[in-house]
């Protein structure tokens, strides 16, 4: 079901296409955990300094950056069914917005703002919009997000509303390219009934940190809080990784600890997948090897914190996708009963 408002976000800075979430490994030629190391990049030698005959100047200490601001949440207008609601500097306005019926995925995207908003189960699978168009998110369940249109560094924080109360549910960090991708809880005890998702970020055109005028976008969403039925054993996630690199953000980490918990660690009988992928425009020869280091990331945090069971890890090299939803690794797990 695809239903569009169409209009334009003034003043919003950055381009590129948002990428579609995967909740299915895909098939690929998988290698028993551990695998072999991981690669290191050679560093370049710095080349000698030689002397000159006037002494150098001392250098100028660095100056300290200023924190970026904490966007808040903002009260606004709860939007329609199937809607979703733009406030960019003070000013309200509506967004082309496209949605699945079947996996309540919702596209977002105004101007240079491009969003991917999906709800998942409690056992990382995709939950149906509602019948008259509004996203349903499940208490115990959580909320994926990938786009771009923030500024880098800047802090993506999620709220639900209701009844002019906002409740902070968690943060993801905009990546070094200008991306994000990430997902955050929807709590367990959360009652039934409809809210206002809202996620909060700092504009991409805000390039001076100490600039009081700072843009905050809000991306208001109305949401419908149901039980999920009951599910498959299967317990699947997506963790995200930065440009070029195969180190677990405080974001994945957090995303990996939630699915622990959704698992009895301790048994020896869990089968647990792992397949790594990466995104366009990095250097090809590295696909293979980078895919599979973001996979061994996985497990070996899976195995640090206690999960215990059969591995198989894989590195699928370069992902179909496109943006920060490529450069991710795919975590399918089946519970030991």
């Amino acid at each position: 079901m695809s239903r569009a408002t169409a209009a334009s976000i003034a003043g919003l800075a950055g381009v590129g296409l948002v990428a579609g979430l995967l909740l299915n490994a895909p098939s690929a030629g998988t290698v028993e955990y551990p695998p072999s190391p991981t690669p290191t990049e050679t560093a370049t030698p710095a080349p000698t300094p030689t002397e000159s005959a006037s002494p150098s100047p001392s250098p100028s200490p660095s100056p300290t950056p200023t924190p970026l601001p904490s966007p808040t949440s903002i009260i606004v207008p709860e939007p329609e069914p199937g809607d979703a609601t733009v406030t960019f500097g003070g000013s309200t306005t509506t967004v082309v917005m496209t949605q699945n019926a079947a996996t309540g995925a919702t596209e977002i995207s105004g101007g240079n703002l491009q969003m991917l908003v999906q709800p998942r189960s409690e056992a990382g699978g995709p939950v149906p919009l509602a019948s008259d168009g509004s996203m349903v998110v499940n208490p115990g369940g959580s909320v994926s997000t990938s786009g771009r249109g923030f500024l880098v560094g800047s802090p993506v924080n999620f709220y639900l509303m209701s009844g002019g109360v906002a409740q902070f549910l968690g943060r993801l960090t905009v990546f070094s390219d200008g991306t994000f991708a990430g997902s955050v809880p929807i709590p367990a005890n959360l009652p039934p009934g409809v809210y206002t998702l809202q996620i909060s970020a700092l504009a991409a055109e805000s390039q001076f940190r100490a600039d009081p005028a700072i843009s905050v976008i809000q991306v208001s969403i109305r949401v419908e809080a149901k039980d999920q039925v009951n599910e498959a054993k299967i317990v699947r996630t997506i963790v995200y990784f930065d440009v070029l690199s195969a180190e677990l953000s405080r974001d994945a980490k957090a995303e990996l600890r939630r699915l622990a918990n959704r698992l009895d660690k301790r048994s020896l009988r869990n089968r647990i997948t792992v397949v790594g992928f990466v995104g366009p425009g990095g250097p090809s020869y590295n696909d293979k090897s980078l895919s599979q280091a973001r996979a061994r990331s996985v497990a070996t945090y899976l195995r640090s914190i206690g999960v215990r069971g059969r591995y198989t890890v894989a590195g699928a090299g370069l992902s179909p996708r496109q943006g920060p939803s490529a450069r991710r690794a795919n975590v399918v797990v089946q519970p030991g009963s």
